[in-house]
C-alpha cells in the first residue's frame, strides 16, 4: 500500500516508518467532503441543508473571478470544489511519504498493458448497453449529432478533469492507505462502500455497478500497489461515456 517511507539525509539512504495517517481523521474528512457534495447536488429535495451547501458556494465564488467572457463557459464547467477538496488537499496531505512508484510505469508488467488494450476496446463498446439498463437508460440520454456537439464534449471533459483525478486519489490512495494500514485484512472494502453510498443519488443499478467497479479497482490497487492503472481504467470509462452521450 502507499509507502510511508522517507529518505534520510546523507549518502546512505534508509527507510524509516512514518506514523500512519490517523484513520479516523481520514474517514471523517472523506465522509464530510463527500457528504457536503452530495447535499449540494441534492439540495432540490433537501432544501433545509442549503446552509451547508459549500460546493455551490465555492463554484459561485470561482465564477465571479475576473475571467474573460469567452472563458466563462469553461470556468463554469470546472468544478473547483471537487478539484480542491478531492485532489489538492489530499495530495498535500499525502505529499510527505508519497509512493511515487505507484503512479509510474515502474510497477507495470505485461498484464497491465494487455488489460489496458482490452479496456480501450471493450469499455467504449459497453456504453451501447446503457439504453437497456433499468434507470440508467433514462438518466443518461444520448444527445446525438456529431459535428455540433464538439463544444459540449470539450466542456464535459473539462468537468471530468476537475473531479476524476481527485476521486481516484482521495479514494484509492488517501482513504485506501489509511484503512488498509488500520485493518490489513478487509479494511480496503470500505473504499467501494464509500463509492457505493455516494452513487445512491443516481439510479440503483449504477450504484451497484459502481460498487463492483470500485471493488475491482481497489482490490487491484491493493494487490499490485499500482494506482496509475485504476485511474486510467476509470478515465477510459468516463471518456467513453462522454463520447457516447455526445455523438451517438
Amino acid at each position: 500500500m502507499p509507502s510511508e517511507a522517507i529518505q534520510t539525509s546523507g549518502r546512505a539512504t534508509e527507510e524509516k516508518p512514518r506514523k500512519p495517517r490517523n484513520v479516523w481523521v481520514v474517514l471523517t474528512y472523506v465522509t464530510l467532503i463527500l457528504g457536503l457534495d452530495y447535499l449540494g447536488l441534492r439540495q432540490d429535495i433537501r432544501p433545509e441543508f442549503g446552509w451547508l451547501n459549500w460546493p455551490t458556494t465555492v463554484r459561485y465564488l470561482f465564477t465571479m473571478a475576473p475571467i474573460p467572457g469567452i472563458l466563462q463557459p469553461f470556468i463554469k464547467s470546472f468544478d473547483l470544489y471537487k478539484f480542491l477538496f478531492w485532489f489538492v488537499i489530499p495530495v498535500l496531505w499525502c505529499w510527505r511519504g508519497m509512493d511515487w512508484k505507484a503512479w509510474s510505469k515502474e510497477r507495470w508488467n505485461k498484464l497491465e498493458k494487455r488489460l489496458l488494450r482490452l479496456a480501450i476496446i471493450v469499455i467504449p463498446l459497453s456504453m451501447f448497453a446503457i439504453p437497456y439498463l433499468p434507470g440508467i437508460g433514462q438518466y443518461y440520454v444520448s444527445r446525438g449529432g456529431f459535428a455540433e456537439n464538439w463544444d459540449l464534449a470539450l466542456l464535459q471533459m473539462l468537468w471530468t478533469l476537475a473531479w476524476l483525478p481527485g476521486w481516484e486519489f482521495m479514494h484509492r490512495y488517501l482513504l485506501l492507505g489509511a484503512v488498509h494500514k488500520k485493518w490489513p485484512g478487509n479494511g480496503w472494502m470500505l473504499v467501494p462502500c464509500f463509492e457505493f453510498v455516494y452513487h445512491l443519488q443516481k439510479p440503483p443499478v449504477e450504484a451497484g455497478l459502481m460498487f463492483v467497479f470500485g471493488f475491482l479497482l481497489t482490490w487491484y490497487a491493493v494487490k499490485r500497489e499500482n494506482f496509475r492503472f485504476p485511474f486510467l481504467i476509470h478515465l477510459i470509462v468516463e471518456l467513453s461515456l462522454i463520447a457516447w452521450l455526445t455523438f451517438f
